[in-house]
């Protein structure tokens, strides 16, 4: 099966860099994402992220989403894990 299709618990840590000129709505929009915590951010535009999905498909997905925004210049992915469910009785196991 792929991992479309069996879930597996996945975590991204990462810094994103928005542009200088961000306006609060376009920041708001980035707050919004499904999946993405903001952790920290400096004065130069730059935010400390973690992002969570079920499947590395759904992963890349919200990455390109939140590559293609317009405030944002680029994501660099710092740390990625996945855990994969095995079955009700023994849960999520480390991949």
């Amino acid at each position: 099966m792929s991992d479309e299709q069996n879930p597996v618990g996945c975590i991204v840590g990462a810094v994103i860099q928005l542009r200088p000129n961000c306006t609060e709505k376009q920041y708001g929009q980035l707050e919004k994402q499904e999946g993405l915590e903001i952790h920290a951010q400096d004065d130069q535009q730059r935010l400390v992220v973690t992002i969570e999905a079920d499947t590395d498909g759904a992963m890349i997905e919200i990455i390109e989403g939140i590559q293609n925004m317009n405030s944002v210049l680029n994501i660099h992915t710092v740390y990625h894990h996945l855990d994969e469910f095995q079955n009700e009785a023994e849960g999520w196991t480390w991949r």
